[in-house]
């Protein structure tokens, strides 16, 4: 594997990390955490590139 590509926001506007904009991030919900950031550092900590939709 090369890359890897998140798409970091559904269409119904849920986003998988923190924003200071709506309360309807992951950051808010259940899981408490920004999977976005976590997914960054995993990826680019074993040398592959990272990509956002």
């Amino acid at each position: 594997m090369k890359y890897a590509v998140l798409t970091a926001r559904h269409h119904d506007g849920f986003c998988l990390w923190n924003s200071r904009y709506t309360n309807y991030s992951v950051a808010s919900q259940a899981p408490g955490r920004d999977f976005v950031r976590e997914y960054l550092g995993a990826f680019r900590e074993a040398g592959l590139k990272v990509g956002l939709y």
